[in-house]
């Protein structure tokens, strides 16, 4: 009697393996926390981003940039869940750690309250828009990524204080959970993981003609960095009265 031959198993695919995941929810915390106990902004965004760098420089090396984009928006996820969390159980030490914290939230409570603030007036807004991704760019090429992700880390950073001080204010906790963070600041974060990906590949695979194979992605990049300053424009009132409602802060 015959029998059918073994099928053979396909080879190991270390960037599909779930267990990375696992550990991307675990690292996320831990690094937020020692960063925390430290006290010291440059040191928590360093650790942060150790987290994810390995996974980030592996795939973009083995040619694989969704894989990249996926794995590091994956991490942006658990970062800032942990930072809210982290941060409404210790504020003090949140406060003296993130980056830019108090006055990001600064900023978008008075906008919450008033409809003003240098975040939400485009004419403030887009010259420093257009520095930040200067910069994110240029770090991206430099470091093979690792500047980047290192400035990606800081707006998740100071991104979740300000939700978590959100969430210490809810008055209708299931509709905060849908407008906390705005659209706007969304896409340009995936926007910028989206470039930060396609610039670091010249240095990790040393192939200066990288982003230029790649150039429709990196359009989708640019299109969503720039889609923030449009949502700021169209849906801007409209958040602004989902968080008053959302929150004692209106």
């Amino acid at each position: 009697m015959s029998t059918l031959p073994e099928q053979p198993r396909p080879p190991y695919d270390f960037l599909s393996d779930p267990l990375i995941f696992v550990f991307l929810a675990i690292g996320a915390p831990i690094t937020t926390m020692l960063g925390f106990l430290a006290g010291r902004q440059v040191f928590l965004l360093a650790m942060n981003t150790v987290v994810i760098f390995p996974f980030f420089a592996l795939a973009v090396r083995r040619g694989r940039p969704l894989r990249a984009v996926g794995l590091t928006l994956a991490w942006g996820l658990f970062q800032t869940i942990s930072v809210i969390v982290l941060t409404l159980a210790v504020p003090q030490q949140a406060e003296s750690s993130i980056a830019q914290g108090i006055e990001y939230r600064a900023e978008m409570v008075q906008w919450i309250a008033t409809g003003h603030s240098p975040e939400n007036t485009l004419v403030l807004f887009l010259p420093a828009q257009a520095r930040n991704f200067g910069l994110l760019a240029a770090a991206s090429v430099l470091t093979g990524g690792l500047g980047g992700l290192f400035m990606i880390a800081s707006l998740i950073n100071y991104s979740g204080f300000y939700i978590a001080h959100l969430t210490a204010h809810a008055t209708q906790p299931l509709l905060l959970v849908g407008v906390a963070w705005p659209i706007w600041s969304l896409t340009a974060i995936i926007g910028y993981v989206v470039c930060c990906v396609v610039l670091a590949e010249p240095l990790l695979r040393l192939d200066w003609r990288a982003p230029l194979r790649r150039l429709p992605l990196l359009v989708i990049g640019l299109s969503l960095v720039l889609l923030d300053a449009i949502f700021r424009l169209l849906a801007g009132p409209l958040w602004r009265a989902l968080l008053q409602k959302a929150t004692s802060l209106g």
